[in-house]
Formats: structure tokens, C-alpha cells, sequence
């Protein structure tokens, strides 16, 4: 045996390169200090060594170091071990101490004979989880309990060690630090990779730890592999499975200590994101996987419990990226077969968005059908569920099917195209989606009639989601079936307010949404409340921004509290609208571009269409004239949906436009068909803004007036705010002083703060006015110089002139990862000759010739 004056394991370890000390830990050492016992208990790579050696350092006082191996765990070896670590840092032990057959006449003899310094003796065993024999726990046990006046011990180990914590924290004899407390914070994070010479903006700082969790030598190895890349930030989404860096660490360091059957088990299982044992003995054919699962999260830190009663497991996710790496060596009829698996347990235990999910990942035709039959599509409808984009197949309909059977499958064969197709692609196959006739079987009428709903949605056929969510809400046959989806009938009662509102109905709306909000079950579904909130928030904006800011901001709650929600399209395009009227383009704009990015989830052609409208309204207020009347004149979702009140909006701000270019009697006439509508009313101001280009007063005044004088559903705030100001310019063209101040100050009253862009477009009519009276001025919300521009420190993101289609979309979103071609294909349910054609395509777009580059580009585009 080495003596301590030679012996490497006496010694405090030196600390790393470009270390980062961690003061938050280092005090939490020292706090623990009167505690006869501290431990430090994480996984590989969590920092416990360097921490303790750090501490150990800047100790006015020595501290006695052992680190142990395996061969260690005998109590004759590891005795000898502790008195020569004592001795190593200064500790003097009498010749007689050792008793080299009685543990605790060797622990008893020692501290009793031992002088007590002016400072108690601290000694570190690192890698203790090695010590498991019973004489070595019962001598540490002895120490902790009989002498913890006369000595500090210090346990660093990648589980708990065999010792009674429980009666320790009781006694209030030890202090603990685990994983959770030696993960990094984001600010840690940052100067680390600072340290190493990297910088990153905010947002991939906050990316690289939520995908470390803060493990800090998964951050550190991640921070030495950027170094000399060119471009860190596309690193920070490859990191997990970089060859010969965290994956080369976790595989060696983590899953090959572990038996041979615990691999396979962590493995197969690694396609879930959360795995229970009954799940894993179904994945996996093996019985008591639960105890096994229970045993790797108190031995190591990257299987984690996700609830108290440690029922149900995650892994950590680099340790689940480099697992499900080792999963796609398998041959594909393996992991099909787990796919089928999962899905037959989770449809076993209700399930049913689980077992769509895995159903659809396993290929299986038959179980994609029963599963879509019976619930599957109501639940994919309710929880916004996306398969796409997927190439779903349903398989042949059965040998000498019955016409009943044949009516499922045509029922399941509609389910899939209305989950997976494109508005596009909808369109080119059904004119109108149509009533299935299904009366006999009220589950397969409710998977019909959800169907219509959906490829109405997608058609903007308004008039057949209509029709089937009536239906779907009225019959008394379909009630049991429908309360058996929670949130079937609000989601329905949201449909039908959209096709209200899509069909210009927009008198009907606010009580249908009313209704869908009473009609959520308590405390569930909140991706439905999350829905109708979003909804709520479209619709107020112009009538009621109070309302709407209201529904934002329950809404943004909602989104914080559960990060499995995803943020709804309509929200964002809410959002744009708020910040649209308040005048506030940098907001709009950031807005819309996130509503660009969270791509369609059961879209259609009405959601296409409000964000075309929404694009179109930012270019005008920016002044891009051109360019928003290409877009209102041009676009596809656009046209389909110019009909009725939105017919009206659509002609109303392309006027508005040939106005602001000139072309005042273009915009009349553009305007003429709606003059004697219902709906025309909303173009009226557009009107009188044009009469008011030409001269022509006396008509001007008398479109304003039929805005102000009509009661209509049609006429809301934000209107009449405009007709005010309208109004108010007509009377200081006539040189009506007074009343001209006094139009001002009703329409100021009208806003109350919270609408701006009217008072944006008054300004330089009106600004001679405001100067000669200063209490109109002191009010006016927006600039008297003219019209806000964007905030130059939120520059406009570029845009591509060739926009990436959803199914590109989504490969670019994998080709982030580490998959290859191949994977990517599997992941997506797509054919490798696919897949290579999206591949094609992004490269066009994106101007770029490889994968790193793309991503990259992707990025600065803000795609990604």
C-alpha cells in the first residue's frame, strides 16, 4: 500500500480547466458543517468531486481525502484506508488504534483517544457508493451516531450509501445535496461557456440547459466541443449525440455499468417519453420491470422519478437521446413490434391518444382503425393531437366485409385524411366532406361527424361544420358517447363558432363561445380552455380589448403552467391584432412570426386565410402598400374565404389601399357591390376615406354618418373610433374649428387609451388641430410627428420568398437532431425518396448546399 505521502487517493484532486466556481454550493458546504454527516448523492458527472475539492481548498484547515475503488468494499483494507487518509492530512492516531478484526473497537479506540483540535476533522470518501460491506456501513454508522462532536464525514456517491438517512435527518445528523441541487442554473451555464470562450445569445443558453437539466459535465463537455466550431449555436441542438463526446461519456460512464438485461430493458423502452413498470413488462415481454425502474432512480440519476409514489419514470434527456441511438440499431420489425406494444397497453388502460399515437408509429392498419372508430379521432379533435406529417394508411377493408364493416372503414379511411391532409390536399379530394351514413353505431356517428367537422374546417365549408356540430350537440342518441370524450362538447361548440364566424354570423358567436366555456369539465382538458380563450381573444379585440387582454393573459397562464400545451395559432394572431390597433408593429410582427413557425395542427383554410389578413394589415401599416395588395388580391385561403362580412374586409382594406396610393374612385368602386349589404357597414369609413381624397364632403359625411346612426352587430368600437376621427377630418376640411375639437374628444373618449392606430392615420390631417389645442394633444395616444415605424432594436426577421410547406417544415425540425435520412424517414412515417425530396427543397429555399448550414440558416430565419 502506498503511504499518504504517495498515494494519489490522499489528495485533493486538482480542479479542471477553465473551472467555474460555484459560491451558491461552496456556502451550502459550509452550512452543513455542525451535521455529522453530509452527502453529496448524484449521478456521473454532476460535479460532487470537483465541488468538494474546491471547498476543500480554500479550508483554512486540512481535510483528510480518500477516494475509493471497488476493492476497497473489504473492512480490513478500508480501515487501514481511513486511518492513513487521517494521517495523510495531519491527523495523529495512536499505534494502538487499529484492531485489525473489530470494526467498532478499531472506531471506539480511535475517537476516544483522540484529542480534539480546535477545529473538527473532516474526511471526504468519495465514491462511497463502493462501500456496501455491513462492518464497514455499521463502523460509519458508529462514528455518525456515538462521536459526531469529533469528526465531519463527507460521502460523495452516485446513489444514497447503505446507511439509516432517514433516522439521520431525524436526529438532524446530516445535510444533503442531490442532483436536482448540483444541476446548474442557466446563469452557470453562461459563464461557463464564457470561460471556454464561447458566447451564445439568451434564448441557446436556455436551450442548452433545459437539454442538459444542468448537468454539469454534459454542459462542459458540450462547451469544449464548441470551442473551435464556427457555429456554436447550431451545435447546441446536435450536442446530445455528437460522436465521441456526451454519448461516447453516458455510454461508458452510465449504461455499461448497468447488467446486460437493464441495458436491453432502458433500451427498448426509450421510444416513451414516460415509462411506468406494467408499460415496460408490455414493451418488453420481461415481468417486474417497476422494480427494476425503481432501482436505477435511487441508484442513478438520469432514470427519474416523475411523481412521489415512484409509479412513473423518465429518463434524463441526453441519457434518452443516446438510448434511443442504440434503439435504431434495431432491426425495424423489432421496434414496430414495441410500437404495437405500447400501443395495445396504453388502449388497454383508456387511453386512447397514446394508443393513436403508437398505433400510427407501428403501421398497424387494423389498430389504427378500431382505435380511430372508437374514440381516437374525438380525442384527437379535443386535444388538438398531430399524426402529420404522417402517411397513414388504413389498409384494405376486410375479405367479405359486411356493409356495416365497410361503413367503419370508410369512417376511419375519412378519420385519417382529416388528420393528416393538407387544406390543399383536402380540397383537390372532397368538394363538400359530406354525412356518412352511420345511424346504427352512435361511437362510429360521433368519429363521422368529427370528421365532417374537421375537412369542413379545412375546406372552410362552414356550412358542413355547421350542420355536424349541430348534430353532434343536439342528438340525444349521441350523448353517452359524446360526455365519454371530456371536452368533446366544448370543442364542438368551438367549431361551430368559428363557422359562425367564418360565414359572418358574428352575432352568434359570443354566445357560443360562452357556452363552450361552461361546458368544460373542471380542472380538465386544459388544451380546450386554452382553445376557447385564444378564440375569445380574436373575436374581442376590436369590441372589447378588455376582454381580450383578459383572455390573453389567462390564456399565457395557462401556457405557463403545463409546457405540453402548445401555443395555439389563434392566439398569436389575437396577439397580433391587440398590438395591431394599439399601433404597436414590433409586437405585431413578433407575434405573427410566431404564429408562422407553430405550423398548422388540423388547419384549414380560415385559419390560412386570418393570417394572410393579419400579413397583409402589418404591410400596410408599415407602408408597404404593394405588397399587402398582392397579398389580399392573390392569395389562395384568401379568396376562398372572400365571401360575406369577410368579402366586405377584404375589399375594404384593399380600398383603404388603392386610396393610400392615388387611387380614390378604384376604391369606390371596389367598394360599390357591399354599399346596400348588411355587412357593407364595415366599409363605409373606407368610404368617406376615399370621398374625402376626391373632395367630395357632403358623401363622406354621409358614410360616416350611416357607421354612426345604424345600430349593427357589425359596427364595434374600434369602428366607431375610426368613423369619430373620420368625421372629425371631414369637419376641419369644412374649417369647423369647434367641431372638429369636439369629435376629437369623442373619439378619444370612445378609445380610452386602448386603441391607437386610428389616432396613427388621423395624425397629419388632424396635426395642425392638435397643435392649437394642447388638451386634445396631451391625450393623443399615438406620435405627432406621424406614424410609428418598428423598433429598430427588434429588426424584422428575414423572410423567405419561397415559404417551406408543412411536411418541409417538419423535416427541418428532425434534421436538428442527430437522425439521419433514414431516421428521419421512420420518425415521419415517410419513404426515404420523400424525405430526400424535402431535403431538396429546404436546400433551394434556404440557399445553402449542406445539413449544418441549413440548420443554421434556419435559425437566423427564426424557423427553428
Amino acid at each position: 500500500m502506498h503511504t499518504g505521502l504517495d498515494d494519489p487517493r490522499f489528495l485533493v484532486p486538482p480542479l479542471p480547466p477553465q473551472h467555474l466556481s460555484r459560491p451558491r454550493l461552496l456556502d451550502r458546504l459550509d452550512q452543513a458543517a455542525p451535521a455529522a454527516l453530509t452527502v453529496l448523492s448524484a449521478g456521473a458527472g454532476t460535479g460532487k468531486t470537483v465541488l468538494l475539492s474546491e471547498w476543500a481548498r480554500r479550508r483554512d484547515e486540512s481535510v483528510a481525502w480518500l477516494a475509493l475503488t471497488p476493492s476497497d468494499n473489504n473492512p480490513r483494507r478500508f480501515w487501514q484506508l481511513f486511518l492513513e487518509a487521517g494521517r495523510a492530512a495531519g491527523q495523529s492516531y495512536p499505534a494502538s488504534a487499529w484492531f485489525p478484526d473489530g470494526t467498532v473497537e478499531l472506531v471506539d479506540s480511535v475517537l476516544r483517544s483522540f484529542t480534539e483540535p480546535p477545529a473538527r476533522p473532516v474526511i471526504v470518501l468519495d465514491d462511497a457508493h463502493m462501500l456496501t460491506h455491513p462492518e464497514i456501513v455499521a463502523g460509519l454508522d458508529r462514528i455518525i451516531l456515538r462521536w459526531p462532536h469529533h469528526i465531519q464525514l463527507i460521502l460523495a456517491a452516485r446513489n444514497d450509501p447503505l446507511l439509516p438517512l432517514h433516522r439521520y435527518r431525524l436526529a438532524g445528523l446530516v445535510k444533503e445535496l442531490r442532483a436536482a441541487d448540483l444541476a446548474m442554473t442557466t446563469t452557470e451555464v453562461r459563464d461557463l461557456l464564457e470561460r471556454h470562450g464561447v458566447r451564445l445569445p439568451d434564448e441557446e443558453v436556455r436551450t442548452l440547459e433545459a437539454r442538459t437539466e444542468g448537468w454539469p459535465a454534459g454542459v462542459r463537455l458540450a462547451a469544449m466541443r464548441m470551442v473551435d466550431d464556427e457555429q456554436p449555436k447550431g451545435f447546441v441542438a446536435l450536442l446530445a449525440m455528437d460522436e465521441g463526446s456526451i454519448g461516447e461519456y453516458l455510454t461508458e460512464e452510465v449504461l455499461t455499468a448497468l447488467p446486460e438485461q437493464t441495458q436491453s430493458l432502458l433500451i427498448r423502452t426509450s421510444f416513451l417519453d414516460d415509462v411506468t413498470g406494467p408499460l415496460a413488462d408490455a414493451v418488453t415481454g420481461v415481468p417486474d420491470c417497476r422494480s427494476v425502474l425503481t432501482a436505477l432512480a435511487r441508484t442513478n440519476s438520469f432514470v427519474i422519478p416523475v411523481d412521489p409514489e415512484r409509479i412513473t419514470f423518465r429518463y434524463h434527456p441526453l441519457f434518452r437521446e443516446m438510448l434511443r441511438q442504440l434503439a435504431r440499431s434495431q432491426s425495424p420489425g423489432a421496434q414496430q413490434e414495441q410500437y404495437a406494444r405500447a400501443s395495445a397497453w396504453y388502449r388497454e388502460q383508456g387511453d386512447v391518444p397514446r394508443a393513436l399515437h403508437w398505433s400510427v408509429r407501428a403501421g398497424d392498419g387494423a389498430a389504427i382503425r378500431s382505435v380511430l372508430a372508437h374514440g381516437g379521432l374525438a380525442y384527437a379533435f379535443v386535444g388538438h393531437q398531430d399524426l402529420g406529417p404522417t402517411e397513414v394508411h388504413p389498409g384494405p377493408p376486410p375479405d367479405g366485409a359486411s356493409p356495416d364493416e365497410l361503413a367503419e372503414f370508410e369512417v376511419t379511411r375519412r378519420a385519417i385524411e382529416a388528420l393528416t391532409v393538407d387544406a390543399a390536399s383536402a380540397e383537390g379530394r372532397y368538394a363538400v366532406p359530406g354525412r356518412l351514413p352511420i345511424d346504427h353505431d352512435p361511437e362510429l356517428t360521433v368519429t363521422a361527424l368529427v370528421a365532417e367537422m374537421m375537412l369542413g374546417e379545412k375546406l372552410a365549408d362552414f356550412g358542413a361544420v355547421d350542420v355536424a356540430a349541430t348534430r353532434l350537440l343536439a342528438d340525444e342518441d349521441l350523448r353517452t358517447s359524446v360526455e365519454a370524450v371530456p371536452g368533446l362538447r366544448s370543442s364542438a361548440l368551438l367549431a361551430q363558432a368559428r363557422a359562425r364566424l367564418g360565414a359572418g354570423r358574428v352575432t352568434e358567436v359570443d354566445q357560443l363561445l360562452r357556452r363552450a366555456m361552461a361546458a368544460l369539465p373542471p380542472d380538465e382538458t386544459p388544451v380546450v380552455r386554452l382553445a376557447a380563450l385564444s378564440l375569445i381573444a380574436y373575436v374581442s379585440v376590436s369590441a372589447r380589448p378588455r376582454h381580450a387582454d383578459e383572455a390573453i393573459d389567462q390564456a399565457e397562464v395557462l401556457l405557463a403552467g403545463d409546457r405540453e400545451l402548445a401555443r395555439p395559432v389563434i392566439l398569436d394572431l389575437a396577439v397580433a391584432r391587440r398590438a395591431h390597433v394599439r399601433g404597436n408593429l414590433t409586437e405585431m410582427d413578433r407575434a405573427l412570426r410566431r404564429a408562422r413557425a407553430a405550423g398548422p395542427v388540423h388547419a384549414g383554410i380560415g385559419q390560412a386565410a386570418a393570417m394572410a389578413y393579419a400579413q397583409a394589415t402589418l404591410l400596410a401599416a408599415r407602408g408597404e402598400l404593394a405588397q399587402a395588395q398582392a397579398l389580399l388580391r392573390d392569395d389562395p385561403a384568401v379568396n376562398r374565404t372572400a365571401v360575406g362580412l369577410f368579402g366586405v374586409v377584404r375589399d375594404r382594406e384593399l380600398a383603404e389601399i388603392d386610396t393610400a396610393l392615388g387611387r380614390p374612385r378604384s376604391a369606390l368602386q371596389r367598394l360599390h357591390p357591399h354599399r346596400d349589404t348588411a355587412e357593407g357597414l364595415v366599409a363605409q369609413v373606407a368610404a368617406a376615406r376615399a370621398y374625402l381624397a376626391l373632395g367630395e364632403l357632403d358623401r363622406a359625411a354621409a358614410s360616416v354618418r350611416t357607421v354612426i346612426t345604424t345600430p349593427s352587430p357589425y359596427v364595434d368600437r374600434l369602428l366607431m373610433v375610426d368613423a369619430a376621427l373620420c368625421d372629425a377630418e371631414i369637419a376641419h376640411r369644412r374649417g369647423e374649428e369647434g367641431r372638429t375639437a369636439e369629435l376629437l374628444d369623442r373619439a378619444l373618449q370612445l378609445a380610452d387609451g386602448e386603441f391607437v392606430l386610428p389616432f396613427v392615420r388621423a395624425t397629419p390631417d388632424l396635426k395642425p388641430v392638435l397643435n392649437r389645442h394642447g388638451t386634445l394633444r396631451a391625450r393623443w395616444p399615438a406620435p405627432i410627428t406621424g406614424v410609428p415605424h418598428p423598433d429598430p432594436a427588434f429588426p424584422e426577421a428575414e423572410t423567405l420568398p419561397d415559404a417551406l410547406t408543412y411536411r418541409e417544415q417538419a423535416v427541418l425540425r428532425l434534421m436538428a437532431t442527430s437522425m439521419s435520412t433514414a431516421e428521419i424517414a421512420e420518425e415521419l412515417c415517410l419513404s426515404v425518396n420523400t424525405v430526400k425530396t424535402h431535403l431538396a427543397a429546404i436546400y433551394r429555399k434556404l440557399a445553402v448546399g449542406r445539413r449544418r448550414e441549413a440548420v443554421f440558416r434556419a435559425r437566423q430565419l427564426e424557423l427553428l
